[in-house]
């Protein structure tokens, strides 16, 4: 979506992939680019509070498993 100029839905469809409940179980690998990608659309379109619901959300599912991740994302900000 990025790609044809789609910016707003594709923040759209990632915010729903990180607030899904099924995003609970799924691995940090594969979480991280997703809410590095969500963060940098955020900045561009100055949704900040999206931004900051995501970044909670992540923060929630990675605190038990790897601090490092949330520290990445949180450099983006």
């Amino acid at each position: 979506m990025i790609a044809v100029g789609q910016n707003l839905a594709a923040l759209q469809s990632l915010h729903e992939i990180i607030t899904s409940k099924r995003s609970k179980s799924a691995s940090l690998q594969s979480l991280e680019p997703i809410m590095l990608r969500f963060v940098e659309l955020c900045v561009n379109l100055r949704k900040g509070k999206m931004a900051k619901e995501g970044l909670y959300q992540f923060k929630n599912i990675a605190q038990n498993t790897n601090i490092a991740s949330i520290e990445v994302s949180y450099l983006f900000i």
